[in-house]
């Protein structure tokens, strides 16, 4: 069995695909098995795929129709063998040649940590760095759960991703934590589910993942009625499923911390769906949520909460959509 499995959904990225994978392969820690999904991709993904696994018994390939990234994730994680998953999407890279290598080191000092998290760069397609996401956290031996997720959430620093972050395939498994299928930003609420569910977790502040960012893919460019739908109901799903798995108060707030910052954000793109003939029945999902807001040590949500006791919700939505189409 391998330390690690690495799971790289694969769809529509052959400009970027051996960039990936060649950035796993280099790693100086060799303890690691890779598994590439090809989602019935339509251009020479599968090729390319299948072209790695004939020169490295490292490389497991599978073919499938298309069905989301979501659902080609779940097909790695059962396929996987490895003690924890590791997360990489296709168009990403890790960038360091030692990151394999320095997650297993504070592993092997941790063997009872369910997750590791570490920092990501944003770049931008040019290569260009954008920002750099670095854990300013870093967990000793001693620390509880609590402590460490108080510290990573209250500083918006547990990223709401499925990289970044290593995950023993037992947690997955034992408890059923596979990804919602048709979901656009799944990351959110699963990444949520890992940590209400999850014993142990640490952090350490490398920065070993550059996301490449491209404009046809953002968020912000594309959102519409579906994508506002679905993080809200991962909203509220997601804060139902808090009350009926937190340990305590002290973590079910700590949970609807986590959950403000997602409704902070959310009200920023709701107005992307102004047109919909259901507008109105979604901007009052939105208020019964409002109470999220008084969660607010990050400072985003605090200034939104601002914002929403003073302006109401319409003008709240209307400042931030216009902040974040500047942005």
């Amino acid at each position: 069995m391998p330390e690690f499995s690495v799971i790289v959904p694969v769809y529509k990225v052959e400009k970027y695909l051996r960039r990936c994978v060649d950035s796993i392969l280099i790693q100086k820690d060799t303890d690691f098995e890779v598994v590439l999904v090809d989602d019935g991709s339509p251009d020479n993904c599968g090729a390319i795929c299948d072209e790695y696994a004939a020169k490295d018994d490292r490389v497991i390939v599978i073919h499938q129709e298309n069905s989301g990234a979501s659902e080609a994730r779940n097909t790695g994680i059962k396929k996987a063998t490895g003690e924890y998953l590791l997360f990489i999407d296709a168009d990403d890279r890790l960038n360091n040649d030692s990151c394999f290598q320095n997650v297993k080191r504070v592993l092997n000092n941790n063997r009872d940590l369910d997750v590791l998290c570490w920092g990501l760069k944003i770049m931008n397609e040019n290569g260009q760095l954008v920002k750099v996401r670095k854990l300013s956290f870093v967990s000793k031996d001693s620390d509880e759960k609590y402590y460490v997720l108080k510290n990573m959430i209250y500083k918006n620093e547990y990223i709401s991703t499925s990289y970044c972050k290593a995950i023993k395939r037992n947690l997955i498994i034992k408890n059923n934590l596979f990804f919602v299928r048709n979901l656009k930003s799944e990351d959110i609420e699963w990444v949520a589910r890992i940590m209400v569910l999850c014993k142990n977790i640490g952090t350490f502040d490398e920065v070993y993942y550059d996301r490449i960012t491209r404009k046809e893919d953002s968020l912000t460019s594309s959102i519409g009625r579906k994508n506002v739908l679905d993080i809200l109901n991962q909203i509220e799903k997601g804060v139902e499923f808090a009350k009926e798995h937190a340990e305590n108060q002290d973590f079910l707030d700590l949970y609807y911390e986590y959950w403000a910052y997602q409704y902070a954000m959310l009200l920023g793109f709701c107005r992307r769906a102004s047109k919909e003939s259901d507008f109105t029945h979604i901007k009052n999902r939105l208020k019964k949520l409002s109470w999220l807001l008084e969660f607010d040590h990050v400072k985003k949500v605090r200034l939104v909460n601002k914002l929403y006791k003073i302006l109401g919700l319409d003008t709240t939505m209307f400042i931030l959509d216009v902040y974040y189409k500047v942005k």
